[in-house]
């Protein structure tokens, strides 16, 4: 998946295909700081 960058206070829209299950922490890059936890089941 490409990089992208986001601005402060902006929405970002992401699109992606999930096939393997399990739980995944999304972080924004470098910072360590967890946004969420995504579940695909």
């Amino acid at each position: 998946m490409a990089l992208r960058a986001v601005a402060d206070g902006q929405p970002a829209h992401l699109a992606f295909t999930a096939e393997i299950p399990g739980v995944f922490e999304v972080e924004l890059e470098g910072s360590g700081r967890l946004l969420m936890q995504l579940e695909i089941s």
